[in-house]
């Protein structure tokens, strides 16, 4: 009897320092999300480049790293250095976009002489006349992508993209 009533106020002392010790206990924060920091630099780069006005340039490092993006961490860097999400949005859907592989082909044909100056104007005309700006943005990367120097692939494209709107 006398066992069973030390043991029923060991119980209760226990519970009660148990519930104690709880209630003393400070606040556990949320864990901050691990970012990756490659993907948050990548994001961060391609915030300037769009700020500087050379989308074309940063849907080419965008399309680059598709396949082991990390969008979340990515935009993540994009904000933090000012992007907005509409520009992410653009420049993320030109990336996966058809027409930023047709550019891309339509680039490297040109340079290897299977195509000349007068089927990139065609194709300009006909397929991208009615396209919307993201596909017309997303060719224009494309195109330029195809060359080693961007700024001789971006002239290029400049003086074709007036030869066929001009006609």
């Amino acid at each position: 009897m006398m066992y069973n009533i030390i043991y029923s106020w060991l119980i209760i002392v226990s519970l009660f320092l148990l519930l104690e010790g709880c209630a003393n206990r400070p606040p556990q924060e949320p864990p901050i999300p691990k970012y990756d920091s490659a993907m948050l630099k990548l994001g961060e780069d391609l915030a300037l480049l769009v700020k500087n006005k050379r989308h074309e340039e940063a849907i080419i490092r965008l399309n680059k790293r598709l396949n082991t993006l990390k969008k979340q961490d990515c935009l993540k860097g994009f904000e933090n250095a000012g992007g907005l999400k509409k520009e992410w949005d653009l420049i993320l859907q030109a990336a996966n976009s058809y027409e930023f592989e047709a550019g891309k082909n339509y680039g490297a044909k040109l340079l290897a002489s299977k195509l000349q100056d007068a089927d990139v104007v065609e194709y300009i005309r006909v397929s991208l006349k009615n396209a919307s700006n993201v596909n017309k943005l997303a060719f224009y990367a494309g195109f330029i992508s195809a060359f080693k120097n961007v700024d001789v692939g971006r002239n290029h494209l400049d003086t074709l993209w007036l030869w066929a709107t001009s006609h």
